[in-house]
């Protein structure tokens, strides 16, 4: 006759077995409810943007429609996980373990989107997605170490073992150091935005990562493979999520043929850091696994021994708390009180003020240019639309998409009319008054017109960017002033000074051209000078002003091309375009966020 206690653990098998047998019902219909809802969020998420708009009173900006998209799939995540949880044994601690996880962290990035401020990209380093990531980090990074100190080795083996684990530990933590003070960024910074680093940076990633495996391939194979296929699923699964990432940040300009529809930007980045948040999370999760399987003694009991330690390793064990302890504090106190807020300029003596921002009507601004006539006039390619500013700041729209403007791009004055470049019509439109039906002034053989200038003379000068040439207009005869076979790549914005010279920026050659009135062709300033990817540029004084939108600088150059930084703007604030100077020699020039929804139209108030 069996006993109470055997009585009670057959009741307890036979209730697991019967529900294992109602499993693949329960789980069947819960897929198939889940299908049915993921269904209804794809067409419940632009209806949530709706209502956000509404209750909001304004357009909601492309962080809020990003959100509401990612919060619906994660909600379904959130049932998908409590539903395998539902009809998973309790017995089997490792799945369920990583069950745990995977919720832990669909909730947190919930809790992080939806408390987030709105104006924030979740991706920013001002978002708490920064602080939760390195956290996780730092955590693989003890969980590692506690898997060295602690695990039973293979006899013989548990020298390279240790080292193993401690080196894996060491990688970790300043992973997480990395991400959340970003010191590849400030590394970069230092040596004059190298457009080249942050993938140098991620390439020595990747070999440290194969050089790691290579040296440590045996010892791998034999503590880790040989002992659990679970454990090496999870961190098979970490690696894959984080090279799915890395992919993402290399090869992103693969889908750039996709921003006339969203800003592919902030979509992968988005996606890189949650995909390199998931990474962090397995990792984490196959630490924990594989330290639970200490057999013999339980981690409380070892961790609390500290009597049968020696003087040394009690010091070395002590040194290495304070340095997890440290680390946690210091990422903590950074992300509790935001130690280390960048201004928005660096250089000091300079009267810098918001001149126009979003509540002025400015979604996606780019070219700029002044007109004693009109004021200051601003192509806003998001919102097809020109707007024009007197020097007060206050604004009016000029022209729109009801005049069939599509997507504003370089702009150029001659006495009252304005021209304006359209990128996605490929023509150039001029406008005689406000709200008037345009003339089309050039579209035959454009491919994507970007800058425009207009020189003593009255004629038109207009950037290619496809067609890699600088085209005049004049008498109604067309003359190409520079093409590729002069150096041009993907030419960007024009100028002329007072001496007739041409200045036109390339992004991708990282140069400013000069062409002279004679015609010729030469490069005035490149990467040489500190240029990454100029793109604005405006003449005053006789000075060249250049702005590059990816170190976020305003380069001032003399006329023989001696110069170099004039203001640095902070990495929120580095998404440089349209620059221009007023009768008094304020300088203007538009900044675009690229971790927030803010666009602003800065003015630095002339010290000459």
């Amino acid at each position: 006759m069996p006993s109470l206690s055997e009585s009670g653990v057959q009741a307890q098998n036979s209730a697991e077995n019967a529900r294992a047998v109602k499993s693949p019902p329960v789980a069947i219909l819960t897929a198939a409810a889940l299908c049915v809802i993921l269904l209804f969020g794809y067409f419940f998420s632009p209806d949530l943007v709706n209502l956000l708009e509404i209750l909001a009173g304004q357009p909601a900006p492309l962080e809020v429609f990003i959100r509401a998209h990612f919060l619906v799939v994660a909600f379904q995540v959130i049932l998908v996980l409590f539903a395998l949880l539902y009809v998973m044994p309790v017995r089997d601690l490792k799945k369920r373990l990583l069950l745990y996880f995977l919720l832990a962290e669909a909730i947190l990035l919930c809790s992080i989107w939806i408390f987030d401020k709105p104006d924030i990209f979740f991706f920013w380093e001002k978002s708490a997605l920064t602080f939760f990531s390195a956290l996780f980090l730092i955590l693989c990074s003890l969980t590692a170490y506690l898997n060295g100190m602690f695990l039973p080795f293979s006899p013989g083996s548990e020298r390279i073992a240790k080292l193993f684990w401690f080196t894996l530990s060491a990688a970790f933590l300043f992973a997480g150091m990395d991400e959340f003070f970003m010191l590849h960024e400030k590394i970069s910074k230092m040596l004059h935005g190298v457009n080249w680093f942050d993938d140098m940076i991620t390439g020595l990633y990747a070999l440290g990562a194969g050089a790691f495996v290579a040296v440590f391939y045996k010892t791998f194979k034999r503590e880790i493979f040989g002992r659990d296929n679970f454990f090496f699923m999870v961190l098979c699964s970490g690696i894959l999520s984080l090279s799915v990432a890395m992919l993402i940040d290399s090869f992103d300009f693969l889908f750039r043929f996709l921003d006339r529809y969203i800003s592919t930007f902030h979509l992968l980045n988005s996606l890189e850091e949650l995909m390199e948040f998931t990474a962090a999370t397995l990792f984490l999760c196959a630490f924990v696994v594989n330290l639970c399987q200490i057999k013999g003694r339980t981690l409380g009991l070892t961790l609390t021994r500290v009597g049968t330690y020696t003087p040394s390793t009690l010091m070395r064990r002590s040194f290495w708390g304070i340095v997890f302890l440290s680390a946690i504090a210091a990422v903590g106190i950074k992300g509790a009180f935001g130690v280390g807020d960048e201004p928005v300029i660096f250089e000091l003596g300079q009267a810098i003020s918001i001149f126009a921002d979003v509540s002025d009507g400015l979604k996606g601004p780019d070219g700029l240019i002044f007109s004693p006539v009109h004021g200051l006039v601003v192509g806003d390619e998001a919102a097809s639309s020109i707007l024009v500013f007197d020097l007060n700041g206050n604004g009016r729209v000029y022209a729109d998409g009801a005049t069939g403007l599509v997507s504003p791009e370089g702009l150029a004055v001659w006495q009252s009319d304005i021209f304006v470049a359209d990128d996605s019509q490929g023509k150039v439109l001029k406008y005689a008054a406000a709200g008037t039906i345009p003339i089309i002034v050039a579209e035959t053989g454009l491919k994507s017109p970007e800058g425009l200038a207009v020189d003593a003379r009255g004629d038109l000068y207009l950037a290619d960017e496809v067609l890699s040439m600088v085209v005049k207009y004049a008498g109604g005869q067309r003359q190409v002033m520079a093409s590729s076979l002069d150096g041009l790549k993907t030419p960007e914005e024009l100028a002329f000074d007072e001496q007739g010279n041409l200045y036109i920026t390339d992004e991708k050659a990282r140069a400013v051209f000069k062409v002279s009135p004679s015609g010729e062709t030469t490069v005035f300033a490149d990467h040489s000078d500190g240029l990454m990817a100029p793109e604005g540029i405006a003449v005053n004084l006789n000075r060249i002003y250049v702005t590059d939108n990816e170190t976020g600088t305003i380069f001032r150059f003399e006329p023989d091309g001696i110069g170099g930084e004039f203001i640095t703007f902070s990495r929120r604030h580095r998404n440089l375009s349209g620059i221009a100077f007023d009768e008094q020699n304020n300088l203007y020039v538009v900044s675009s966020d690229p971790y927030s929804a803010t666009r602003h139209i800065f003015r630095i108030v002339s010290d000459y």
